[in-house]
């Protein structure tokens, strides 16, 4: 027995030693390093990971740049020009010299606040003029602005300036000896007597008064105006309006006798009583 437990106890060492070189020795795994990076991110990880970023964060404030404060600077006084001052200083007297003398002329025709009609005519005869009806007391009325024969101080005080004075002594030096002279004045006085010889809130001029001043502009030779003077005394012909009046010196001035140069189409700009005055002499 002893050698047969023997045997067998040999033989089980065998086996367990062939068994022992069979089996391969297993070591434990090794992870790789790039597997960790590869498994997935805990949530609880990132969010601890995105607090701490989150809290890293500083709020900035934007800058803002010192305003540095403008420096005073000292203006210096300007220079003072004696002579300059002086100048001055006599215009201005000298104005004021000339606005009291303009009013102390007003004054001297002035009726309650205006130069009324006797005071007009008493003013025009002071200036050297005699006959209140004549073109020159016309002229006058026109350039000192009276309206109905009536003048108010700021009509006399520009009429003056027109023409470069300062009283009606200088005035006086001004009034030219014929008016009509300038075609222009001429004009702008035949326009300014239908104001003055039209009544209040009148339209329309007498017929004596616009022949009385055809002569007075014209004279009594100029065949024109005595044809037209003729049409007019008719009495089919009516009174004068304004705008018949103003187109009136233009149609004697430019007109031929003949009216060979006046327009007869339907676009004229003449008033229709020239249309009527020319076919009356035509036929």
């Amino acid at each position: 027995m002893g050698s047969a437990q023997s045997r067998r106890t040999k033989r089980n060492q065998r086996k367990n030693q062939k068994e022992c070189t069979n089996s391969p020795e297993t070591t434990p795994p090794q992870s790789s390093p790039h597997e960790n990076l590869k498994q997935p991110i805990n949530e609880t990880t990132k969010n601890v990971t995105t607090t701490q970023c989150v809290s890293k964060k500083v709020e900035t404030k934007p800058i803002v740049p010192v305003q540095e404060k403008p420096t005073a600077q000292v203006q210096e006084k300007p220079k003072t020009n004696p002579q300059k001052e002086e100048t001055t200083k006599i215009t201005q007297e000298k104005q004021k010299e000339q606005i009291n003398t303009i009013q102390n002329d007003f004054n001297l025709y002035q009726k309650d606040g205006e130069i009324q009609p006797e005071g007009l005519a008493q003013m025009i005869e002071d200036l050297g003029i005699n006959d209140i009806g004549s073109i020159k007391a016309l002229w006058v009325a026109w350039k000192l602005g009276a309206k109905d024969y009536k003048i108010n101080e700021n009509g006399f005080r520009k009429g003056l300036e027109s023409v470069h004075v300062s009283s009606l002594k200088e005035f006086k030096n001004c009034i030219p000896e014929d008016p009509l002279n300038d075609n222009l004045t001429g004009k702008r006085l035949f326009n300014y007597a239908f104001e003055c010889n039209v009544e209040y809130r009148q339209k329309l001029m007498e017929k004596e008064d616009s022949i009385l001043l055809l002569h007075q502009f014209f004279g009594e030779n100029n065949e024109m105006v005595n044809k037209f003077i003729t049409f007019l005394s008719l009495d089919s012909t009516k009174q004068l309006n304004r705008d018949e009046w103003q187109n009136l010196y233009d149609f004697i001035t430019t007109i031929h006798l003949d009216f060979s140069n006046y327009d007869t189409t339907s676009d004229s700009a003449w008033p229709l009583l020239f249309d009527s005055f020319v076919s009356s002499f035509q036929n």
